[in-house]
Order: structure tokens, then sequence, then C-alpha cells
């Protein structure tokens, strides 16, 4: 079976369709927070792991103080309520194919486009997030010697493409 057929809405005499979505991922709510949680810890460890080893190299001294927890744990909390809003479409066409009742094409739709905006826009969203998180630390931590300012500028370079490899990474998984 190909994907299209897995994600193609099936039209019916009554213009409703039969089944939009393959229910693989949302099947169980632990499997998308098991998810959720897999795409942090590679986050974590491809973004702020580099981040930290090598501000520590330059004598940059980053600072994982309360702000900055604060502040990754609210993104982080934003970003997964974010998914759990709009899969809800999606959930609701789900649960309608578990009882065997039509779908109406509009509910159909709008599941479709769920899917295909989601992960863009969590990327987009996690992007953003890993670079206000790494920044915050970069800032709260000690200032860097005056001739570290070149090495701060090619660090930062750095976080940013880290930081697009693992929204990358989010958005084809999801």
């Amino acid at each position: 079976m190909s994907l299209k057929s897995q994600t193609t809405p099936r039209g019916t005499a009554d213009g409703s369709t039969t089944s939009p979505v393959s229910p693989t991922l949302l099947d169980s709510p632990g499997r998308l927070g098991g998810t959720e949680l897999a795409l942090t810890a590679a986050e974590v460890a491809w973004v702020m792991v580099p981040l930290w080893t090598c501000a520590e190299a330059l004598a940059l001294r980053p600072a994982a103080g309360p702000a900055v927890l604060t502040l990754a744990g609210a993104l982080w909390l934003a970003s997964f309520v974010r998914v759990q809003d709009a899969l809800a479409p999606v959930r609701s066409v789900i649960e309608a194919r578990r009882r065997k009742a039509t779908i109406p094409a509009a509910d159909a739709e709008r599941a479709l486009r769920a899917l295909a905006s989601l992960p863009r826009e969590n990327a987009l969203l996690r992007f953003v997030s890993l670079l206000a998180v790494a920044a915050l630390a970069l800032w709260s931590g000690t200032q860097p010697p005056q001739q570290a300012t070149l090495a701060t500028i090619g660090l930062g370079g750095s976080v940013i493409l880290h930081a697009a490899g693992a929204s990358a990474l989010r958005a084809l998984v999801l």
C-alpha cells in the first residue's frame, strides 16, 4: 500500500470520505509523547551539548540557570501543546474510523491539512526555541574575553546550523 493511498481520502456516494489517515503514531497517547521526548533528547544532544562543549573551550561559560531552564521548559511545553492541539482533527477522524462512522469530507480535509502543515510549523517553532535558549544561555553566562569575539560569532553560526539540522530531523519524523 503506498503512502498516497494511506493519506488520500476515498469518496463515498454522499460526498464523505472513508479514511484519510493511517493512525500509526496516534494510536496510543504514549507513542506521540515518547516520540516527542526522543526528538527533544536528540535536539539537546545535537545542539546544546556541542554548544556547551565549544563555549567552555572558548572560556565563555554559558549559564544553565533558572532563567534558561524556565525558558527551555516553557518552549518545550508550548511546542508539545501545539502538536496536541493541531492533531485534534486527526484524532477525531481516527475515532470516527474506529467506530466505522462516515467521515465528512470537511473533517477529512481539515485532518489532512493538519498533517501536512504540522511538521513544518513544529520544526520552525523548535528552531526558534533552540536559538532562543542557546542565546539566553550564552548571554546570561560570563562575558567572553575580547579576543574570543570572533570565535563567539563562529559558535553562533554553528548553533544555527545545528538547530536547523535538529529542526529538519523533527520535520522528517513528524
